[in-house]
């Protein structure tokens, strides 16, 4: 009898190894999401483009097929210092839209990604450009093809945590 303990204590020993080994290989196997934070410059007259807001914000998450997250027309005023640092801003509750990215084209030339903006709110087309380096200028086309395009809103990545007076970059993501 006490040798069916042991085999019982030992088997079960090497179950619970083999189940531990295998959470931490799952855990360190699945790569960390790609999470893109991106902003618009400030229009102090309340319009950017063709939409009624001060600025515009873009918080994405990468999928499989492409990016899903949020559009936010922010409504917020803000002041600057003569340096161009925010020294404050009202707190109002911007609109935030659901989106989803689908890659809808490639330049090989500069590298740039173009990507379809499937969303419920507006009725204009929309395309968010990638461009060929993370720290580059993003650009949402809004509108048609070629000349038809009505407007384009240059954009840049920025931190996921909010801005205020002296706090630092916490973290940026690669897309």
């Amino acid at each position: 009898m006490k040798n069916y303990l042991i085999l019982a204590a030992l088997i079960t020993g090497v179950s619970v190894l083999s189940l531990s080994i295998a959470a931490v290989d799952t855990e360190q196997s699945s790569p960390p999401k790609a999470l893109l934070s991106l902003s618009s410059g400030y229009a102090s007259d309340g319009s950017v483009a063709c939409f009624e807001a001060r600025s515009i914000q873009f918080a994405l998450e990468q999928t499989g097929q492409g990016w899903k997250g949020w559009l936010t027309l922010d409504p917020n005023f803000l002041n600057f210092s003569e340096f161009g640092r925010l020294t404050g801003s009202t707190l109002l509750a911007g609109e935030k839209i659901a989106v989803t990215l689908r890659l809808a084209g490639e330049d090989k030339r500069s590298g740039r990604r173009c990507y379809e903006v499937t969303q419920d709110r507006f009725d204009a087309p929309m395309c968010l450009v990638f461009p060929k380096h993370a720290n580059g200028i993003y650009r949402l086309i809004i509108g048609g093809e070629g000349a038809a395009t009505r407007s384009v809103v240059f954009l840049e990545a920025v931190d996921r945590e909010p801005l205020f007076v002296g706090s630092t970059p916490a973290h940026s993501a690669t897309p």
